[in-house]
């Protein structure tokens, strides 16, 4: 058992670490969610294997994780920070570096203005590419709703990158 589930967890942990990081916005934070949802799954092994989905329980057991924790500050905190960049980040870039880095900042920007359900919605649809079935599943909610919050966060991410919906 311990071999099955540190296997899952080493296979798992970069698509924990993202989804961490798309709750949170903050690199802190979202590791020591995946930490805290890593102890859930070792706990619940038994019942994450036997699931029709392991990907999609733990994927639930973290969004659960997170709205389950009272880290408003943290999360407050989180959002405010995601323009910032650390001293070593500057020191350490190259010219062309700085062009990526800046462009990270500004797709961090655009995600802290969605809400938590439209960050969700389109990390589940379009980075872990699961039907939208799927993703009303795991957030709790109507089919409509994950169509409407994906066509409202998609929109808001053209306003604010000034993106032509044409393009």
């Amino acid at each position: 058992m311990a071999d099955d589930v540190a296997q899952f967890l080493t296979g798992h942990q970069l698509r924990l670490s993202r989804l961490a990081l798309v709750l949170s916005g903050d690199h802190h934070l979202a590791q020591d969610l995946v930490q805290d949802t890593m102890v859930k799954i070792v706990r619940k092994w038994d019942v994450v294997r036997r699931s029709d989905d392991p990907t999609g329980y733990t994927a639930q057991m973290m969004i659960n994780q997170w709205r389950d924790s009272a880290r408003s500050f943290a999360r407050r905190r989180a959002r405010e920070g995601l323009a910032t960049i650390e001293r070593s980040e500057r020191s350490d870039a190259d010219e062309a570096g700085v062009a990526d880095l800046l462009d990270q900042i500004t797709v961090r920007q655009a995600m802290a203005l969605l809400t938590e359900k439209q960050r969700l919605v389109l990390y589940l649809r379009f980075f872990e590419d699961r039907p939208v079935a799927e993703a009303a599943r795991l957030l709790g909610c109507a089919e409509g709703t994950v169509k409407s919050q994906t066509s409202a966060a998609i929109r808001r991410l053209h306003e604010h990158l000034e993106v032509s919906v044409d393009d």
